[in-house]
């Protein structure tokens, strides 16, 4: 049986629908900021840090335990003065005693103490810098000659200026005292990371070097990174340099093409140590572990233990990796070979080199070893029946 609507009911049901439609719009775009902002704030944003100015830098420093903050407010010296950040992340104040402090910038951390201290004064005027930086811990990992977590000390800063009322009537003053002008920091970079990690290895891709750090809460949180090209560093762009903060990450990546010229031209800087450490074995003059200059090559390491021995045969070269891969070679000799080859690969620390005696140097090393017992006591027998 046919149901027949009016033109009445028609627009009804229309104004019905287009409610529920309406309605489930609403819910979406609710539900969205609910639980997919917090999701998006801990992703990794891509290309969002970049080099930037110290001043920008410094506004973006993420306060933790360890960092000491002079604060300073306008007519109340009694409130002043250094304060610093305990493990647990809280810092102590007068008045409004613990403030928690760890993961908040300098700007985030004013903020929120003009708040707390409007109960106590009635228009708060709050100035902050940081009058002594914790150390840096950074971990580095990918084509770095030592991966693992390294601790780069910030340098020595020549404190807080005297503060005078000539010095707080200065208009100034808010936008200089809280960037740090007045400290004499030389911050920690990534140029200062790798160092401190004893350099690069030939197989690093200088021109993708990966940072990851953790964002500012006011920036939205989670995590940045950038990309960073070490060969433009090498020419002269010192924006490739950028300072590297409490917790950062850097990846060098690693190519599987042969840079030597690249590695060499790095080699030229002190970002790796002027000498390494090899072991060359076997048939040379003075085995054994020996220094070398970096960026050496396997025959330039024999020559210095001393060149190889009279009927040496062929060489076993071993080179070990932090995953447990060992690279194994075995070659015959060839002195004449171009560094960065087969049989005269650039030495990375901790390579082996083992020369291996000939066939007949074998033979002959053999019958000395077994024929001196019988040539001494023949000789012992003819002394004593003379």
């Amino acid at each position: 049986m046919l149901k027949i609507f009016s033109k009445k009911s028609h627009k009804t049901i229309t104004k019905k629908n287009f409610l529920y439609v309406f309605l489930f719009l609403n819910f979406f775009v609710i539900c969205n900021t609910l639980f997919l902002d917090p999701l998006k704030s801990n992703e990794i944003q891509p290309d969002k840090l970049i080099p930037i100015s110290e001043k920008k830098s410094s506004e973006n420093y993420i306060l933790g335990p360890g960092d000491k903050l002079y604060i300073f407010h306008k007519d109340i010296p009694e409130y002043s003065g250094n304060f610093s950040i305990g493990p647990d992340g809280f810092v102590l104040l007068p008045e409004v005693f613990q403030v928690y402090a760890e993961g908040l910038t300098i700007h985030e951390l004013k903020e929120i103490l003009t708040n707390k201290y409007r109960e106590f004064v009635k228009n708060p005027n709050i100035f902050m810098s940081i009058s002594q930086l914790r150390p840096v811990r950074v971990y580095l990992s990918g084509e770095i000659a030592r991966p693992g977590y390294y601790t780069i000390s910030n340098s020595y800063n020549q404190g807080i200026p005297e503060i005078t009322k000539d010095f707080v009537n200065t208009s100034e003053m808010a936008n200089v005292f809280p960037s740090g002008k007045y400290s004499d920091y030389i911050l920690p970079t990534v140029f200062d990371s790798i160092k401190a990690a004893k350099g690069l290895t030939i197989y690093s891709d200088l021109s993708n070097i990966e940072v990851i750090r953790k964002n500012t809460i006011s920036n939205g949180g989670g995590y940045i990174k950038t990309n960073l090209n070490f060969l433009e560093l090498i020419n002269g762009d010192t924006s490739q340099n950028i300072r590297v903060f409490d917790g950062d990450k850097i990846t060098v990546k690693k190519t599987d093409e042969n840079h030597k010229d690249q590695f060499l031209k790095v080699l030229n800087t002190n970002i790796s140590p002027s000498e390494i450490a090899v072991f060359v074995s076997g048939k040379v003059e003075s085995p054994g572990r020996i220094s070398v200059p970096t960026g050496s090559g396997l025959n330039q390491a024999i020559a210095l233990a001393g060149g190889k021995k009279f009927m040496s045969g062929d060489i076993e070269f071993l080179r070990f990796y932090g995953n447990s891969k060992v690279e194994k070679r075995k070659f015959r000799a060839d002195m004449n070979a171009d560094l960065s080859t087969y049989k005269n690969p650039i030495l990375l620390q901790g390579d082996v080199i083992n020369i291996k005696g000939s066939i007949i140097g074998n033979a002959t090393e053999f019958i000395n070893t077994t024929a001196a017992p019988i040539i001494t006591s023949y000789s012992l027998y003819n002394l004593f029946n003379d």
